[in-house]
């Protein structure tokens, strides 16, 4: 029985990890085709941040739902126990610079707006 249990759990986390590569991929493979002076739409409001993947309370403003900013830099982060990667875009709104993450904006191919 202990045998069974331990492959049924190994294939799950082969579908599992599999997913996450695969999901990884796809949101990768989008980014790329996002390039220094291009332009995203904020989706959802968001802060900016002053450097990627901050998570103080220095928060530089917040960006509302629908604007259009142009993008200065693109860096990836690594966050949380699995390391799971994060994209940023260095921005500028209302004459003050600063860092978004790819979610909440059009460049986000995993965006939900229901999940929010």
């Amino acid at each position: 029985m202990f045998k069974k249990n331990l492959f049924a759990i190994l294939i799950l986390m082969v579908f599992l990890f599999t997913g996450i590569k695969n999901s990884h991929a796809q949101i990768k493979e989008f980014v790329v085709t996002i390039k220094r002076g291009d332009k995203i739409t904020i989706l959802c409001s968001s802060r900016l941040l002053p450097y990627p993947d901050y998570s103080g309370d220095n928060v530089i403003t917040r960006v509302p739902d629908g604007t259009i900013l142009i993008v200065k830099e693109i860096k990836e982060t690594k966050s949380g126990y699995m390391g799971s990667i994060i994209y940023w875009f260095k921005v500028e709104y209302k004459q003050k610079i600063g860092w978004i993450s790819i979610f909440c904006t059009d460049a986000s191919v995993d965006y939900k707006p229901w999940e929010n």
